[in-house]
Order: structure tokens, then C-alpha cells, then sequence
């Protein structure tokens, strides 16, 4: 079975990726199949952090709609979330979250779609990056060493494959552990 999607027969993506692809160099229409590809068609990794929080991570990259399931364990429930971004399997128009409390009945959130991709992300990155001054109520936004240290996990995880070994961050960046550890999330 082959995977094939002409962007050209979109007026809106040709123009914003065909037509530009001889300044950017991004080949939207490029098959992820082919031989050159060197990314991973299926990855899972397990993820420990410093301050004992694990983190089970699965990919796949050939699925027929785009979107993640999550979930948090803690020591008061659980909240769990399938986010369908798009070719959503469901004729809804919001996405979900099923909070867990430990002995309680289920709670369910329901989230409404976002007037922009990435359940309406793109949005709010874009404000965040172009308008100074927007504000960040949930101080959701990474900074650079937030992202820097993301980076590296990624690469932590591509060692670790094709090693078959534990990779620790700390040996990839010559920030200090408890430099590594300020930054890092607490679920």
C-alpha cells in the first residue's frame, strides 16, 4: 500500500509550500518511504528524569490520522486525553479529558477545537513569538534551554537505539545535574 498526497492540488498549500520551496529548501510533498528517509517509522522510548518522573513514549509516524493519546499517573488520579488533530475518528467537535480521582467518580473536560492547527496552538505559539507582551496565564511556554533540553532527549533516544544502551543527558551537555534538574518539569 502506497501513502501519496499531492500538495499541488490545494491552491492554498501550493502556494504556501510549492511555490516557496526554492527558499526554504522544505519539500512538503516528499515521500516518507523513500530510501534516503532516516527517520523512524515506529519508536518507543522509556524516559526516566532525575526527579524520579517516567515517561512511556510510543510513535507512529504512517498513522492515518494525526493526533496522541497521553496520561498522567500521579498520587491523586489520573487524567488521560486523546487529542485528534486531524481526520478525527469521531464526529465531535472538541476534544476530551477523563480526570481520574482516586475513589471518585470520572470527570470529563471538554475542550473545544481551536480556530487554528494543532487544536489551536499555532495561534497561540505565533502571539507568543510575534506579539510581545501576550500574556502566558499558565506558564505553558518553554524557554530556550527548555527546548535545548528537549532536543536532547530526542537524541538521547536515537543513541539509545542504536546502541541498545541507557543514554544519560548529562553526558550530552556540559550543564551541570542540578543546573539539568532546575529546569526540569515536575508532573
Amino acid at each position: 500500500m502506497y501513502y501519496y498526497w499531492d500538495v499541488t492540488r490545494n491552491n492554498y498549500y501550493k502556494q504556501l509550500y510549492v511555490d516557496n520551496e526554492q527558499y526554504d529548501g522544505y519539500l512538503r510533498d516528499g515521500c516518507v518511504f523513500k530510501e534516503d528517509i532516516n527517520i523512524y517509522d515506529k519508536i518507543a522510548a522509556t524516559i526516566r528524569y532525575m526527579n524520579g518522573v517516567q515517561v512511556s513514549y510510543s510513535l507512529t509516524t504512517y498513522s492515518p490520522y494525526e493526533g496522541y493519546r497521553i496520561a498522567f499517573n500521579g498520587t491523586e488520579g489520573r487524567m488521560e486525553a486523546w487529542i485528534q488533530e486531524s481526520k478525527p475518528v469521531s464526529d465531535v467537535n472538541y476534544d476530551e479529558i477523563v480526570l481520574f480521582k482516586n475513589f471518585s467518580r470520572r470527570q470529563y473536560i471538554q475542550i473545544p477545537f481551536g480556530t487554528s492547527g494543532h487544536g489551536g496552538g499555532d495561534k497561540l505559539l505565533q502571539d507568543q513569538i510575534f506579539i510581545p507582551g501576550t500574556p502566558d496565564p499558565y506558564q505553558q511556554c518553554a524557554g530556550v534551554r527548555d527546548g535545548a533540553l528537549s532536543c536532547l532527549v530526542g537524541i538521547a533516544a536515537r543513541q539509545s537505539i542504536q546502541s541498545g544502551l541507557p543514554v544519560k543527558i548529562e553526558g550530552m551537555t556540559t550543564l551541570k545535574p542540578e543546573v539539568i534538574k532546575k529546569y526540569e518539569r515536575i508532573l
